[in-house]
Protein backbone atom coordinates (compact mmCIF):
# COMPACT_ATOMS: atom_id res chain seq x y z
CA UNK A 1 0.00 0.00 0.00
CA UNK A 2 1.21 3.51 -0.81
CA UNK A 3 0.18 6.92 0.49
CA UNK A 4 1.50 10.45 0.09
CA UNK A 5 3.84 11.88 2.70
CA UNK A 6 1.92 13.95 5.26
CA UNK A 7 3.60 17.21 4.18
CA UNK A 8 2.34 16.78 0.59
CA UNK A 9 -1.13 15.67 1.68
CA UNK A 10 -1.47 18.84 3.81
CA UNK A 11 -0.36 20.99 0.86
CA UNK A 12 -3.18 19.55 -1.28
CA UNK A 13 -5.79 19.97 1.47
CA UNK A 14 -7.16 16.50 0.75
CA UNK A 15 -8.12 17.34 -2.84
CA UNK A 16 -7.97 14.64 -5.51
CA UNK A 17 -5.45 14.93 -8.32
CA UNK A 18 -6.88 16.35 -11.53
CA UNK A 19 -4.80 14.19 -13.87
CA UNK A 20 -2.87 10.92 -13.57
CA UNK A 21 -0.74 9.17 -16.20
CA UNK A 22 2.12 6.69 -16.56
CA UNK A 23 5.35 7.78 -18.29
CA UNK A 24 8.61 6.12 -19.34
CA UNK A 25 11.99 7.76 -19.80
CA UNK A 26 14.82 7.11 -22.27
CA UNK A 27 16.22 4.35 -20.02
CA UNK A 28 12.94 2.43 -19.83
CA UNK A 29 12.19 3.45 -16.23
CA UNK A 30 8.49 3.82 -15.44
CA UNK A 31 6.89 6.69 -13.49
CA UNK A 32 3.45 7.32 -12.06
CA UNK A 33 2.70 11.03 -12.58
CA UNK A 34 -0.13 13.06 -11.14
CA UNK A 35 -1.04 16.70 -11.31
CA UNK A 36 -2.19 18.25 -8.05
CA UNK A 37 -5.44 20.17 -8.27
CA UNK A 38 -4.35 22.60 -5.55
CA UNK A 39 -3.29 26.18 -6.26
CA UNK A 40 0.37 25.09 -6.29
CA UNK A 41 -0.18 23.14 -9.51
CA UNK A 42 2.65 20.72 -8.80
CA UNK A 43 3.43 17.70 -10.95
CA UNK A 44 4.37 14.72 -8.78
CA UNK A 45 6.52 11.97 -10.31
CA UNK A 46 6.99 8.60 -8.61
CA UNK A 47 9.42 5.93 -9.90
CA UNK A 48 7.70 2.53 -10.22
CA UNK A 49 9.37 -0.81 -10.93
CA UNK A 50 8.63 -4.50 -10.50
CA UNK A 51 10.13 -6.73 -7.85
CA UNK A 52 10.43 -10.41 -8.55
CA UNK A 53 10.42 -12.94 -5.72
CA UNK A 54 12.93 -15.73 -6.07
CA UNK A 55 13.40 -18.22 -3.25
CA UNK A 56 12.75 -15.76 -0.39
CA UNK A 57 14.74 -12.90 -1.95
CA UNK A 58 13.32 -9.76 -3.50
CA UNK A 59 15.17 -7.70 -6.10
CA UNK A 60 14.25 -4.57 -8.06
CA UNK A 61 14.63 -5.11 -11.79
CA UNK A 62 15.13 -2.84 -14.77
CA UNK A 63 12.59 -3.09 -17.61
CA UNK A 64 14.97 -5.30 -19.67
CA UNK A 65 15.50 -7.61 -16.68
CA UNK A 66 11.71 -7.72 -16.12
CA UNK A 67 11.19 -8.96 -19.69
CA UNK A 68 13.86 -11.65 -19.25
CA UNK A 69 12.41 -12.72 -15.89
CA UNK A 70 8.91 -12.99 -17.38
CA UNK A 71 10.21 -15.37 -20.06
CA UNK A 72 12.12 -17.56 -17.59
CA UNK A 73 9.86 -17.40 -14.50
CA UNK A 74 9.31 -20.76 -12.81
CA UNK A 75 5.83 -21.50 -11.44
CA UNK A 76 5.18 -20.12 -7.97
CA UNK A 77 7.25 -16.94 -8.31
CA UNK A 78 5.35 -13.67 -8.26
CA UNK A 79 5.80 -9.96 -8.91
CA UNK A 80 5.42 -7.02 -6.55
CA UNK A 81 5.22 -3.33 -7.36
CA UNK A 82 8.19 -1.29 -6.08
CA UNK A 83 7.27 2.40 -5.58
CA UNK A 84 9.99 5.03 -5.07
CA UNK A 85 9.98 8.42 -3.38
CA UNK A 86 7.68 11.21 -4.56
CA UNK A 87 9.45 14.02 -6.44
CA UNK A 88 7.98 17.22 -7.84
CA UNK A 89 9.54 18.19 -11.16
CA UNK A 90 7.67 21.43 -11.68
CA UNK A 91 5.32 23.83 -9.92
CA UNK A 92 2.87 26.27 -11.43
CA UNK A 93 1.74 23.58 -13.88
CA UNK A 94 -1.41 24.12 -15.94
CA UNK A 95 -1.25 20.74 -17.70
CA UNK A 96 1.08 17.83 -18.38
CA UNK A 97 1.06 14.63 -20.41
CA UNK A 98 3.31 11.82 -21.63
CA UNK A 99 4.44 11.90 -25.28
CA UNK A 100 5.14 8.25 -26.02
CA UNK A 101 6.96 8.85 -29.34
CA UNK A 102 9.50 11.09 -27.56
CA UNK A 103 9.53 9.13 -24.28
CA UNK A 104 9.14 12.47 -22.52
CA UNK A 105 6.71 14.32 -20.30
CA UNK A 106 5.52 17.66 -21.69
CA UNK A 107 4.54 20.31 -19.16
CA UNK A 108 2.63 23.55 -19.76
CA UNK A 109 3.58 26.03 -17.04
CA UNK A 110 1.60 29.06 -15.87
CA UNK A 111 4.17 31.26 -17.62
CA UNK A 112 2.92 29.66 -20.89
CA UNK A 113 6.26 27.84 -21.29
CA UNK A 114 6.42 24.29 -22.59
CA UNK A 115 9.02 22.11 -20.85
CA UNK A 116 10.09 18.55 -21.73
CA UNK A 117 11.26 16.04 -19.11
CA UNK A 118 12.69 12.55 -19.42
CA UNK A 119 11.63 11.08 -16.10
CA UNK A 120 12.94 13.48 -13.45
CA UNK A 121 15.47 15.10 -15.81
CA UNK A 122 14.61 18.43 -17.45
CA UNK A 123 15.27 18.40 -21.17
CA UNK A 124 14.19 21.50 -23.10
CA UNK A 125 11.86 24.43 -22.71
CA UNK A 126 10.59 26.79 -25.40
CA UNK A 127 12.49 29.75 -23.84
CA UNK A 128 15.77 27.94 -24.66
CA UNK A 129 14.66 27.33 -28.25
CA UNK A 130 13.65 30.97 -28.82
CA UNK A 131 16.75 32.67 -27.38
Amino acid sequence: MWSEPTSIAKLNAGEASRKVFVARDFHGSTYLCYLHSSASGQLAVIPVSTRTRRKNTVECLTQHQQQQAAQNRPDGDGDQLCVGAVSHISSGVLDADFVEELKMIIVLERSQSLVLYSGLTKGLDNRTLIS
